[in-house]
């Protein structure tokens, strides 16, 4: 137990202030008022030896100066009592915080049992002060600060290895939260019990441990270990023929760690067969031979016919090979029937538009999704063909759209589906015309010609100058645009100017706007200042036409292609046509709700979370959203959403972390170097992402606020005894004249 310090000591020096008050006070001060007195020629002038008597008066002022100066000088000197902290009535010893690795891949060769036997050698270290911490993904304080001795017995009792992977950020930034909240007086020291997995630990996450703290690496891991087969993914392919639909299913395998294989030979190749399922179903089995000089490598599927009306539970199984873990040899995945956009393509009314011949084209070539197209004209729209298409190409015939019809398009695009408008000679001729879009909504009146840059008939050419590229129709150049767009020749292009709320997405190079967003509702417009043929552009004879037209449905249609399967820990979005409560979820382990209470009950546990346990960013757990209907995925196995409704049942897939499958081993010695601040002195939050003044200094804090009480309170009765004098003081001088 350290005795009494004070964080600046030189404000002590403030204490030799005391001897003022006493100087004062030991001033006498005699009454010196005149007497009258007749003649002092009859008195002897006999000489006097003069005595000054020093006595205090007014001791109680003078104590209560005194108490206020040294109070004040001791403020903010800022004393710090260790006994005042908590756990003070232990012995002294370390703080020590145990982050405990409960990953997926702490299930592996017994690294569990040992990891368990470590944690509960320090929990019974005698005169220590101790935290546990579990951590996966996400951390959770286990056991909060604790004497050693007080630890429950049944704490490491109910505790498994979860199928999650590994977040080594996430138990240091738990650790620095709890090394916050530890006693400032006794050293501090992280004990992380692991199997130093290379796949867990993030480089750039520099969030190191405070200054001061000691790291103690327990490696769990005992060598030699057997080897590690996993299927870690899948990969579909989509071939269609007519309207049958064909998938090729190709499967990653691997195998990790060097261990013994076939017939106790290291190094030999291990014999595999490999089992494509669907709905539980066999499809076909291959045998392989899993050669150590290709630790992962594909093995593809023969292609075959799956049904296009509902959604396939498929799996990749290892079989016949026993290795170490099993939860990593299913790999399952989802077949859904394949994606497909609608586009409708509207032309002016009497012609045929030569745009529609490049556009088909280009749009046939996309598979992923494919492409249904239907053709319509400006002027006689049905109102059930328009419901249909997710995204709609009105090409050079926006003004020819009627009343009712424009009314119909403008609410589809506003419930979510997509209108892309090409301006050709007809759309730049009624733009000079002030009325002749006064019959179509607002929100479908292209943007006004430019005054000062109209279009022009004559052939000068114009380039590409700048395009979004962070853009999702433009994702396809995110590299750089110049080389897909280096000859592409405008000759013609309306000048538009955007309206209030539009957002231009490309320019050419004399400034006009080539490509200008404007959001309605949950859909989008994009107005395209030229032609979408040759005419007025060689854009289509060139090869970034297609993947800029594939870019710009997508985008358009809101088309966002689901996962055939999740990690574990990930966050599904759920798109569903129905309200959350017609729907209810079968979770892996057979559990059933709805799915509204699910997601309710997931963000009612979210909210209650202990502050310590809360994870913070990146591990921050979004569950669901009241407008949004985000599932974090937890178990492994198939997740099926059913209603009554008709619709047919959804289906999502969770794997293990592939990553979890992979020994790869971290280099301990940088490892440790990266998660400790170099430095010396009291642990402060000085290090990168840290905030000064973060850790708990309870005790220091609430003794410093009881000086400056009580210097306050030694001032208050110094002033009240002041006043009493001075008004004691006139009273006297009052009586004696």
């Amino acid at each position: 137990m350290g005795g009494v310090s004070f964080l600046a000591p030189l404000f002590l020096f403030g204490a030799l202030a005391l001897a003022a008050p006493v100087l004062l006070h030991l001033r006498r001060r005699r009454a010196k008022t005149p007497q009258p007195f007749p003649s002092l020629m009859f008195l002897e002038n006999v000489p006097v030896r003069s005595v000054k008597r020093r006595r205090l008066r007014d001791v109680a002022l003078l104590v209560a100066r005194c108490a206020a100066l040294l109070l004040l000088a001791l403020t903010f000197a800022q004393p710090i009592v260790p006994s005042l902290g908590a756990g003070s009535e232990v012995a002294a010893g370390e703080q020590v915080v145990l982050l405990l690795d409960r990953s997926f891949s702490m299930s592996h060769g017994g690294r569990w049992e040992r990891a368990l036997a470590a944690v509960s050698e320090r929990l019974a270290v005698a005169g220590d002060r101790v935290s546990l911490v579990g951590f996966g993904r996400q951390a959770e304080v286990l056991l909060p600060w604790t004497v050693s001795e007080q630890a429950p017995a049944s704490l490491l009792s109910g505790l498994r290895p979860g199928v999650d992977g590994t977040d080594y950020g996430a138990a240091v930034r738990a650790a620095r939260r709890l090394v916050n909240q530890a006693d400032t007086d006794r050293p501090v020291r992280v004990v992380l019990v692991t199997d130093v997995q290379a796949g867990g630990w993030d480089r750039s996450d520099r969030n190191p441990l405070p200054a001061g703290v000691e790291l103690e690496l327990l490696d769990v891991r005992q060598e030699p270990e057997p080897a590690n087969l996993a299927v870690l993914g899948v990969r579909l392919e989509r071939q269609q023929t007519g309207d049958r639909e064909r998938v090729v299913v190709t499967a990653r395998v691997g195998r990790f760690s060097p261990g013994p294989g076939t017939d106790d030979e290291p190094g030999a190749a291990i014999p595999a067969r490999l089992e494509l399922q669907v709905d539980e179903r066999e499809v076909e089995t291959l045998d392989v031979s899993i050669d150590p000089a290709e630790p992962v490598f594909e093995v593809e599927f023969q292609p075959f016919t799956v049904a296009s009306d509902r959604e396939h539970r498929g799996a990749v199984a290892l079989s016949a090979v026993a290795d170490s873990i099993g939860v990593d040899d299913v790999h399952r995945f989802v077949m859904a029937p394949g994606d497909a956009l609608s586009v409708l393509l509207v032309e002016p009314p009497g012609r045929r538009s030569q745009e529609a011949f490049y556009l088909r084209r280009a749009l046939q070539t996309l598979s992923d999704p494919r492409i249904r197209l239907e053709s319509a004209v400006a002027g006689s729209l049905q109102e059930t063909i328009l419901e249909r298409a997710d995204v709609t190409i009105v090409l050079d015939a926006i003004a020819d759209l009627q009343g009712g019809e424009s009314e119909a398009l403008l609410a589809r695009i506003g419930a979510g589906a997509g209108l892309l408008v090409s301006v050709g000679p007809r759309t730049a001729s009624a733009l000079a015309s002030a009325d002749a879009f006064a019959a179509l909504p607002e929100g479908l009146r292209p943007p006004a010609a430019s005054e000062r840059r109209g279009g022009s008939d004559e052939r000068q050419v114009r380039r590409l100058a700048s395009l979004s590229t962070e853009h999702p129709s433009f994702r396809a150049f995110s590299d750089g645009f110049r080389d897909a767009f280096t000859g592409v020749a405008f000759f013609r292009a309306e000048a538009l100017e955007p309206r209030a709320g539009d957002r231009v997405l490309a320019y050419l190079d004399d400034g006009a706007p080539l490509l200008v967003e404007r959001p309605v509702g949950r859909g989008r417009i994009h107005w395209y200042a030229t032609s979408l043929d040759a005419s007025w552009s060689d854009l289509p004879l060139h090869n970034a036409y297609v993947p800029w037209l594939d870019g710009e449905v997508r985008t358009l249609a809101g088309y966002r292609p689901r996962p055939p399967s999740y990690r574990i820990g990930e966050v599904a979005e759920l798109a569903l046509p129905l309200p959350l409560d017609a729907w209810t979820l079968e979770a892996p382990s057979g559990d059933r709700s709805p799915l509204g209470e699910f997601l309710d009950q997931r963000r009612a546990a979210a909210a209650t979370l202990p502050a310590a346990a809360t994870p913070t960013a990146p591990d921050a757990d979004p569950l669901a959203s009241a407008d949004q209907a985000l599932m974090r995925l937890d178990q492994p196995g198939f997740w099926e959403l059913s209603t009554d409704a008709g619709e047919a049942p959804r289906l999502l897939a969770t794997n293990v972390d592939a990553a979890e499958s992979d020994f790869g081993r971290l280099d301990a010695d940088e490892f440790a170097a990266g998660l400790v601040t170099v430095g010396e002195g009291p642990r402060e939050a000085e290090s990168a992402g840290g905030v000064a003044g973060e850790r708990s200094d309870a005790p220091r804090g609430r003794l410093w606020w009881a000086l400056a009480v009580a210097t306050l309170a030694a001032l208050c009765v110094e002033g009240v005894l002041a006043s009493v004098r001075q008004r004691r003081d006139a009273s006297s001088g009052a009586a004696l004249s």
